[in-house]
């Protein structure tokens, strides 16, 4: 008996929450979307004391905790693949940073003092990726008395060029061709 009261009186409840709603929503828009959905809600009340009877209610519930546990296991998997992929950004950059690091040694190796260092690589996730050009640009060396000095200057700074563009391409596997080494006047 106790259960048919509270049935009564949530039902009561609910058709009188919907009436409240109808009247302080008076565009014609959504007054068809407040009915449709107290509709539903209104359908629920009516049929909870026969779900219970046949134990729909607990299991709609479990079905509905199912649901929201597999839905926050799908955004942790996302959230963990976004972070693997930052993390090999990461991993990347500085791969071509230290890479970058280690052409400007080699041109201070053969006394030239660098100026920029552009490397174009492979995007893809697996290290190591692929050099695919290298570009670096050194400072002119002057300060030459006479047009002799001068020209002897620029011959040692050429070879000296040639030498780093070999020395990069044998260290990193590229192709000579691949890699410009260029003095900025």
């Amino acid at each position: 008996m106790e259960g048919i009261y509270s049935w009564v009186k949530n039902l009561i409840c609910c058709l009188c929450l919907l009436e409240l709603l109808s009247h302080l929503v008076r565009n014609g828009e959504y007054q068809k979307y407040l009915r449709f959905f107290g509709g539903l809600i209104l359908l629920l009340v009516i049929f909870s004391p026969a779900a219970s009877l046949f134990s729909i209610g607990s299991s709609f519930e479990e079905a509905l905790r199912e649901a929201f546990a597999r839905e926050e296991v799908l955004d942790l998997q996302m959230t963990q693949q976004a972070l693997a992929g930052l993390k090999n950004q990461q991993i990347f950059q500085a791969y071509r940073e230290e890479i970058k690091r280690q052409v400007e040694t080699i041109a201070e190796a053969h006394n030239q003092n660098p100026l920029s260092v552009q490397i174009e690589m492979e995007e893809k996730d697996e290290m190591p990726a692929a050099i695919l050009s290298v570009k670096v640009t050194v400072a002119a060396q002057s300060g030459g008395l006479n047009v002799f000095e001068e020209t002897k200057k620029n011959e040692t700074q050429e070879r000296a060029l040639q030498a780093i563009a070999a020395e990069i391409a044998s260290a990193y596997g590229v192709d000579q061709r691949q890699v410009s080494v260029s003095v900025k006047e």
